[in-house]
């Protein structure tokens, strides 16, 4: 008689669902252009992008979490190779390592921003602090730095709905006006259509994902742990963009163009925490700017090795010039709905794979 399956844990769930949220809260959304111009920019459609997002996400996770419990993926190489074969594999592989890179940057870019918007800083100021704190946290490696962000995840989440609430509970009538200011502004976009939308904003994070979970999946025994934070990170992750998305909408058009959106809709609810938030969207930039530049890494050199330090250190450098090309806003724009497209075709090979394994292809 097999013996039963451990019960579910809490501390673990909590783990994985707060890694989950921290891995994507990154500079897009942290400081909000992520939710401008995925989801406010499309009116109140935007809450059905946010759920096309999370139906995805969650089995997404659920996947990948699952199947790096059982495969034990020796590097981010091999994840590709099994959902997508050897030759196309190898493909997404390089592109999701040069992709990162470029994400890692514009992190570095957001982080840079904040500061400026806030505090007047210079740019470079800021991206080179954060690159110095995130190449600090990567010597200790993949359990510290799951730890460290695993921690930190859902408290920038409950602190995005708190202040979100408070905005639309000041005037609950002001989502509908400025949905209807929408068309008359020129606003960043990064579709034309909301289901579009949902589906390139669960795209652009495939690579990351894929990357990502399979390793924390690798971690963790229970099963029932991974299925319930594979389901409970894509839920809260979600409900802090659906709630952002309506007290953005609020707020147009006085919001739309700004670099940093998400400080202004603070400082709308909270002014007393604008100086605080700008920490935390420095934070939320940091949890994702880590595990983006470990990926990267590890796919090069064992975690934790001499080498693997001083190509942190390369990288970081490297990262930090790539960063000053363009403002932050621009490079947003430009980056995340182009590599949504190509995330797309991953998700359609990983279904092929689910639907081939069950028949026993």
């Amino acid at each position: 008689m097999p013996a039963p399956s451990p019960n579910v844990s809490p501390l673990s769930v909590l783990k994985i669902t707060g890694a989950f949220i921290a891995f994507l809260f990154g500079s897009g959304f942290a400081t909000g252009q992520e939710v401008m111009q995925f989801f406010a920019s499309s009116g109140i459609a935007g809450v059905a992008a946010v759920i096309v997002f999370l139906v995805l996400a969650a089995y997404l996770s659920i996947t990948l979490l699952l199947v790096g419990q059982d495969q034990r993926f020796q590097n981010v190489d091999e994840v590709f190779r099994y959902f997508a074969g050897d030759t196309l594999g190898r493909l997404f592989s390089w592109y999701t390592i040069l992709l990162l890179f470029s994400i890692y940057a514009l992190m570095l870019a957001g982080a840079g921003s904040v500061l400026h918007e806030q505090y007047g800083v210079p740019v470079y100021v800021g991206s080179g602090l954060m690159a110095l704190v995130v190449l600090v946290s990567l010597f200790f490696g993949l359990h510290e730095l799951i730890d460290i962000i695993g921690a930190i995840g859902p408290l920038l989440a409950l602190f995005v709905i708190y202040v979100a609430v408070t905005v639309l509970l000041k005037e609950p009538g002001a989502v509908a006006s400025g949905a209807a200011t929408i068309p008359g502004l020129e606003m960043l976009r990064a579709s034309q259509t909301w289901w579009m939308s949902g589906l390139l904003y669960t795209a652009l994070n495939v690579y990351g994902l894929f990357s990502f979970l399979p390793a924390v999946g690798a971690t963790v025994d229970n099963r029932k742990d991974l299925i319930v934070a594979g389901i409970l990170g894509p839920l809260v992750y979600a409900a802090a963009l659906g709630v952002a998305t309506l007290a953005f909408i609020s707020l147009l058009p006085e919001i739309n163009g700004r670099l940093i959106p998400m400080l202004y809709l603070v400082d709308s609810a909270l002014p007393a925490l604008t100086p605080l938030f700008a920490w935390v969207v420095l934070a939320g930039i940091f949890t994702t700017t880590a595990p983006v530049l470990w990926i990267v890494l590890v796919r090069f050199t064992p975690d934790g090795s001499r080498r693997y330090k001083w190509l942190a250190l390369a990288l970081s450098v490297s990262g930090f010039f790539a960063c000053q090309l363009l403002p932050f806003d621009k490079l947003v724009n430009l980056i995340y709905p182009t590599v949504g497209y190509f995330g797309l075709l991953l998700i359609v090979c990983m279904l092929v794979k689910q639907a081939r394994s069950r028949a026993g292809v």
